[in-house]
């Protein structure tokens, strides 16, 4: 009740206080609030009060920061299936933004499913080739699960587009 009570008085204070006199305005207050609100339970370890308060806030605005947040207290609360899904659909509403696609790289790393996080990274390089992070991570993973050949490959990728290379260089020496 207290966090119901919290939530639904912000958002009623932020609407009739704010001066706002347009919708975009009074929905860009909204989600500011609500991500304020959810930073605060989040910090706190209050996992469920924070996707609470950005699922509330989501009845009123979408926004790529409250649906990542959203994607990240489930991967918190480790409702994996659920941020998975979550992340997917948001990556749909948002196809330029690769946030999301990084962070079910993330999902999936922790917990354990190595091949998924593999794909993913793949598919975020086929949409953004010098997303030097995701391939530097990539390699690492395909090391880790002694794919040798696409680690190799993938070094000799990095190489020709200028990214990661001093850990490609590695992968390729270390192979010789």
């Amino acid at each position: 009740m207290r966090r119901t009570t919290a939530i639904a008085l912000l958002l009623i204070a932020i609407l009739c206080l704010s001066g706002c006199t347009s919708l975009s305005e009074q929905n860009a207050e909204v989600q500011e609030a609500a991500l304020r609100l959810g930073e605060a339970y989040s910090k706190q370890g209050d996992y469920q009060n924070a996707l609470a308060t950005y699922e509330k806030a989501l009845e009123s605005v979408t926004s790529k920061e409250l649906l990542y947040n959203r994607a990240l207290m489930l991967a918190a609360l480790q409702r994996w299936e659920e941020a998975d899904i979550a992340a997917a659909d948001a990556q749909k509403l948002y196809p330029a933004s690769l946030v999301f696609s990084t962070a079910r790289i993330s999902f999936f790393k922790a917990q354990g499913l190595q091949d998924k996080a593999i794909e993913v990274s793949y598919q975020i390089l086929e949409l953004d080739p010098c997303f030097e992070a995701v391939a530097v991570d990539l390699l690492a993973m395909l090391q880790s699960q002694q794919r040798q050949e696409e680690a190799r490959a993938l070094a000799r990728t990095m190489i020709s587009r200028g990214i990661g290379v001093d850990k490609a260089k590695a992968v390729l020496l270390n192979n010789l």
